[in-house]
């Protein structure tokens, strides 16, 4: 397991980059053919806030997750036993598969939190200019794939800790 994620930094940036291009080119196919997505439904002005509050809502529970088991993690390796008699064997497990999942976590967090930040920046920038037209593909786009890939990698952690404990 360690051979095959020698640098595990590398490893989460280069699958956040392959995820995050993904949910990238679907949210930009969704929108083929168009120049803007209007974010209210109907037309309807404030039509978008009790969505936006869910999706929010959504975002914010993962990232509160993510961070407690990252620290949890943490905690973890804080007090192992320096001495390997005292330690049972799936804490070498865990200590073997911190790292990847640290870097999980911590990019799920940085995903949603920019997907939040962005979100709401580009409804205010939506509501408050005439014609409505500055909610751009690329910004719906940058939008679906942050939350996406945020919420990926948050199981994709908790995937990463389950396999590690639980495939020998």
């Amino acid at each position: 397991m360690n051979c095959f994620f020698k640098h595990p930094a590398i490893t989460v940036v280069l699958g956040f980059l392959g995820v995050f291009s993904f949910f990238y080119a679907l949210g930009r196919f969704n929108l083929r053919g168009a120049k803007s997505y209007h974010f209210d439904a109907g037309g309807e002005p404030g039509a978008f806030e009790p969505h936006s509050g869910r999706y929010q809502d959504v975002a914010k529970l993962v990232i509160t997750l993510a961070t407690a088991s990252t620290a949890f993690v943490f905690n973890f390796l804080i007090k192992i036993s320096p001495k390997g008699s005292d330690r049972g064997p799936y804490s070498f497990l865990l200590e073997g598969a911190a790292r990847v999942a640290i870097g999980s976590f911590s990019v799920s967090v940085m995903s949603l939190l920019a997907f939040m930040i962005w979100q709401s920046y580009w409804y205010e920038v939506y509501r408050h200019r005439e014609g409505q037209q500055s909610y751009t593909a690329h910004r719906y786009a940058l939008s679906i794939a942050f939350g996406f890939s945020g919420l990926v990698w948050f199981v994709a952690g908790y995937g990463w800790l389950a396999w590690a404990l639980f495939s020998r």
